[in-house]
């Protein structure tokens, strides 16, 4: 493995697997992200290059901002010698809710086909004791961004484009394979969108979204990917809110009684 024939955007070297011990200290003393806020890390494949796959913080290879609905947002890029991608991650996990969404772009910029793949994973600071259905969406978008052949999105030997992940294990997809996604002509363009939800059992501490694709040369691919899961409350609490609520109404209409009957 060759890290140091990778940069992104700023000209920095890009991340290998052995220093995830080290820019998570790195994170942490910083304060980038305080012990509320969820680990992202990201797993990065480009068939043509040999220096991947390797494994990067996202919060050290590009910028972090707060989320005015909570979380953060995670965004850069990086690049090789026959490819480009950068990425845009919201990750958000608070009061029993936890969210993860993420827009990758990648162009071919080689002159054959390419596999891809990136895979990002939320270790949740604050798990799920009882979690419901996680609320699955993706899209793609293709774009021939030349003026010869036409663009070309395809699986990975049947593998689905999307593939997500629950505490480790792949739980669901999207866009299954055999897959085709055709753009026609100069600089034409082609989408496609999915939803799914997958059901969850007990604790959840994890999340995942992988994407694995192959790509023609010279063009562009856009993936969005969100998932979305909430706790459901257990009995105990619905009831204590029948009662809350109960407990409200009943003094409304006191309140309203007692008013009449002063009038």
């Amino acid at each position: 493995m060759n890290p140091d024939s990778l940069t992104n955007s700023g000209g920095r070297t890009s991340v290998t697997r052995s220093g995830r011990a080290c820019f998570t200290a790195l994170l942490c003393c910083a304060g980038i992200a305080s012990a509320a806020e969820p680990s992202i890390w990201m797993e990065w494949l480009a068939s043509s290059d040999p220096s991947t796959p390797f494994s990067f913080n996202p919060a050290d290879e590009g910028d972090v901002t707060p989320d005015q609905n909570g979380g953060l947002i995670y965004s850069g890029s990086l690049q090789g010698d026959m490819w480009q991608m950068s990425w845009t991650t919201r990750a958000r996990n608070t009061s029993g809710t936890a969210y993860l969404d993420t827009v990758v772009s990648v162009i071919n910029t080689s002159d054959d086909i390419q596999a891809f793949s990136l895979d990002t994973s939320m270790s949740l600071t604050d798990p799920l004791t009882n979690p419901g259905e996680v609320d699955l969406a993706g899209s793609l978008a293709l774009t021939n961004i030349g003026f010869e052949a036409n663009a070309v999105a395809t699986d990975v030997s049947g593998q689905s484009l999307v593939e997500v992940g629950l505490n480790g294990t792949p739980e669901g997809s999207l866009f299954d394979g055999p897959y085709l996604l055709q753009a026609n002509g100069p600089f034409a363009s082609a989408i496609d969108s999915a939803t799914s939800s997958i059901p969850t059992l007990g604790l959840l501490n994890e999340m995942s979204i992988l994407t694995t694709f192959q790509l023609s040369p010279g063009d562009l691919l856009n993936i969005t990917v969100v998932m979305d899961v909430s706790d459901i409350p257990a009995p105990g609490v619905l009831s204590l809110l029948a009662l809350t609520g109960l407990a409200s109404t009943r003094s409304r209409r006191r309140r309203s009684t007692s008013w009449r009957a002063g009038r």
